[in-house]
């Protein structure tokens, strides 16, 4: 089970880690292959796709994401669950000064992260990255 956040961290972010397509083939068609039996997204009054967009396809709506084992972002969460695995942009790996308290939490609660920073391929070139028009 994984679950997708809202952006919480500034106002205007109306991104979304996957689009309620993508998870569909993830839920729906790929089940013996992925995996992937239930999908929770937190509620979002801004991102991109609609709520009701993902509740058509059979996402469960909640704010409670506890129960995830994997959680995809865009931005770093607010708070981090113990023992889970994330996804987003952390801006960690370079150390910068505003995210080493981040760093920290994910430390605190043995939580695993999987920076989208740092996803590159054969050649060390990043693999997930956004244009002039991101956010």
């Amino acid at each position: 089970m994984f679950g997708i956040l809202c952006e919480s961290r500034n106002k205007w972010e109306r991104r979304a880690p996957l689009t309620p397509s993508h998870c569909a083939c993830l839920l729906h068609g790929g089940r013996g292959q992925t995996g992937v039996t239930c999908i929770i997204v937190q509620p979002s009054t801004k991102r991109i796709h609609h709520d009701a967009l993902y509740e058509d396809i059979g996402y469960h709506l909640s704010h409670d994401l506890s129960e995830c084992g994997l959680i995809l972002g865009i931005k770093h969460p607010k708070m981090i669950l113990p023992e889970r695995a994330y996804t987003f942009f952390s801006h960690t790996h370079k150390v910068q000064k505003e995210s080493m308290p981040l760093l920290d939490k994910i430390l605190d609660e043995r939580a695993s992260l999987f920076d989208y920073e740092l996803t590159v391929g054969d050649h060390g070139q990043r693999l997930l990255a956004f244009g002039k028009f991101a956010g």
